[in-house]
């Protein structure tokens, strides 16, 4: 019994290795074919690559600028003891210094949000740019019949499709990167949303010192120990070096490392030609491929062989 398993074993396999053996020559057999079609999906891919639209890569670096951290450390933990302001400027200062760096972070938030992206999509009027089909730029408005007229929220979309935010884990360095077919606007949206977030997180950092000028100077009136008077000044002195600094530096929390250039025209990021050339050829080689064998097994049909 076990002999004859096994020799019914052999013979599967030498059918298979038969069959197989007869794709292989069917596919030799046809080998003008299969190259035929592999050149002709090859010759395609490559025109499609040549009139597709070449759309231009935009990139800066960002590094956020670490600003100051002051704690009041035992001197505010002392002054506490004398009761009344001490626990809420340990609470003020925690939430105004912490020990983390969440420069990164907050930059990243803020240049990802709805609404610094709208506000951009808004004064640079985009909308009409990222909705070329629907604007008539002739008659300057949108098209009549269309169904819904692009909204902000829309723009949000479409823009976040053509933006990459990425960040370095070890260097805290922020990458941002725009894909568009004009490659000088590329570059110019890049730039602008650097100089922006900059903008924004000076404009932030200016109400946040204010409004704890504002608790710190009333406290300043109510403090009577001297240690925590003296912790509640150079807390002062931090905010006021702060909101100094924020309106005087342009780069006051994300300094550029590596500005946005134009790219060269003849430098696209997409199409990559030869890439969709190879993909052609290796497409139609197996289509070549699967036609053979499939005209192969029309004639075992036809011959009464299959």
């Amino acid at each position: 019994m076990a002999v004859t398993k096994v020799f019914a074993a052999d013979e599967a396999l030498n059918g298979d290795l038969a069959k197989l053996y007869d794709f292989v020559s069917a596919v030799r057999a046809r080998l003008w074919l299969v190259a035929a079609i592999s050149l002709l999906f090859g010759i395609s891919a490559a025109a499609l690559a040549f009139v597709m639209k070449p759309v231009y890569r935009a990139t800066a670096i960002l590094a956020p600028i670490s600003g100051d951290r002051h704690h009041l450390g035992s001197d505010l933990d002392a002054g506490s003891s004398a009761g009344g302001g001490g626990a809420s400027l340990t609470a003020i200062a925690a939430a105004e210094f912490p020990d983390i760096d969440r420069d990164t972070d907050e930059a990243m938030t803020v240049l990802r949000s709805r609404e610094f992206t709208e506000a951009f999509i808004r004064d640079k009027n985009l909308l009409p740019v990222l909705f070329p089909k629907l604007w008539d730029s002739n008659a300057g408005r949108w098209k009549s019949g269309i169904k819904k007229v692009p909204t902000l929220q829309r723009g949000f979309v479409e823009f976040d499709k053509i933006r990459k935010i990425d960040t370095d884990q070890i260097d805290d360095f922020i990458t941002l990167q725009i894909d568009w077919p004009d490659r000088a606007a590329a570059a110019d949206w890049v730039n602008q949303m650097a100089q922006r977030l900059n903008e924004e997180l000076r404009r932030r950092a200016i109400e946040s010192s204010d409004a704890s000028l504002g608790f710190l100077q009333k406290e300043m009136q109510t403090v009577e120990d001297v240690g925590t008077r003296q912790a509640v000044g150079r807390l002062i002195e931090g905010e006021v070096k702060k909101r100094m600094l924020a309106h005087v530096s342009e780069e006051f929390e994300v300094r550029v490392i590596d500005r946005a250039l134009v790219s060269d025209a003849d430098l696209p990021q997409s199409p990559n030609k030869a890439l969709m050339a190879g993909l052609g050829l290796v497409l139609g080689w197996l289509v070549g491929i699967a036609i053979s064998l499939w005209l192969y097994r029309r004639e075992l049909a036809a011959s009464g062989r299959l």
